[in-house]
């Protein structure tokens, strides 16, 4: 019933971009991607019918709630991105046709590139790729904003130094290279101190 095209053959598996002592950036194989958008007036039924499907309580503003292999990440009001990898595919399936009663539902699988940056920079990246006080941050935070004019998903956990960054994937060529040169001059600055 549901299909997906794998856009990008290059983003079928992980591709290190670089890899330092204090950086490692990757540009993760496509995942699984539905994204849910709550009808009218079917809030609270689908709320309770998403925690009885997936186990998993819908994240507050701003925020994502994870379990195991499932990724929930806040949108805007009442709109849900649900990420997993494709070993769940079929789970999904099952799942998600409880749905379509509450709310419109689009798989988007193919159509969201991933890039971790992991390690000690972290938190400089962050605040020189967007506007934010990182310490007013959620502990697990989704920041949905313009990057070089691209909408992108910034998803921040305060515990660990892993920064996801999820962008359209027709611009996920000119991510990379932005991210790229984010974190060289990131490291630059960082190497003069």
């Amino acid at each position: 019933m549901f299909k997906y095209n794998l856009v990008n053959k290059s983003v079928a598996k992980d591709k290190i971009i670089l890899k330092s002592k204090d950086i490692t950036f990757i540009k993760k194989k496509i995942k699984l991607i539905y994204s849910f958008s709550i009808y009218n007036g079917q809030s609270t039924k689908f709320k309770n019918n998403f925690k009885k499907q997936f186990n998993l309580s819908l994240p507050n503003i701003s925020e994502y709630s994870k379990l195991d292999k499932i990724t929930v990440l806040w949108i805007r009001d009442n709109s849900y991105f649900v990420c997993s990898d494709f070993n769940l595919k079929k789970k999904f399936e099952k799942s998600v046709n409880t749905f379509y009663s509450l709310a419109s539902i689009t798989d988007q699988s193919g159509g969201w590139a991933s890039f971790f940056i992991e390690g000690s920079l972290k938190k400089m990246l962050l605040e020189k790729m967007i506007n934010i006080d990182y310490n007013k941050l959620s502990e697990k935070s989704v920041i949905s904003t313009s990057f070089y004019g691209i909408r992108c998903l910034f998803v921040n956990n305060l515990n660990i130094n892993k920064l996801e960054v999820l962008c359209p994937i027709s611009f996920s060529d000119s991510i990379e290279k932005k991210l790229l040169n984010v974190i060289n001059f990131t490291k630059a600055v960082q190497s003069n101190y």
